[in-house]
């Protein structure tokens, strides 16, 4: 009788043992599946939203799109968002924007502003600042540190 009970407990380590071991199999592969993930967002972190907009796929079956945003950083609202275009009053502003920067290349925001209330359109010194820089336009004026030498 007392062989029989060494020989339940061996076979309950040699259980233990492989369970244990496939347990340490399992944990390894949960780490190493977490890097994976880990370096994934890094990887796609760098793209840019439009990019990563285009890699969800609605018709997918193994993944619901909530998973698909979670895992690619975006926001669902993110989704459905299509941005609007200038409307005709600001293409206009812009147009006169460009032609009294032709004219006076040194007018920052605050004098451009003047300018265009001038010519008749009520603009603000942020509207004017923000069609400036979407037009990639900035004052000429001496920058700091232009005496030194280089």
């Amino acid at each position: 009788m007392g062989s029989g009970a060494q020989l339940f407990e061996r076979q309950k380590r040699a259980k233990g043992t492989s369970e244990e071991k496939e347990k340490a199999e399992l944990f390894e592969q949960i780490g190493r599946l977490k890097m994976e993930l880990e370096w994934l967002k890094k990887k796609i972190g760098d793209l840019e939203l439009d990019k990563r907009r285009v890699l969800i796929d609605p018709a997918e079956a193994t993944f619901s799109q909530r998973k698909q945003c979670q895992l690619l950083g975006l926001h669902r609202s993110g989704l459905y968002y299509e941005p609007r275009g200038p409307t005709e009053k600001d293409l206009q502003l812009m147009l006169a924007i460009d032609k009294q920067y032709l004219q006076t290349p040194f007018y920052g925001r605050r004098r451009m502003t003047i300018a265009m209330r001038n010519e008749g359109f009520f603009v603000g010194q942020k509207k004017a600042r923000t069609v400036m820089q979407t037009m990639g336009l900035e004052a000429i004026y001496p920058k700091p540190n232009l005496s030194k030498p280089d």
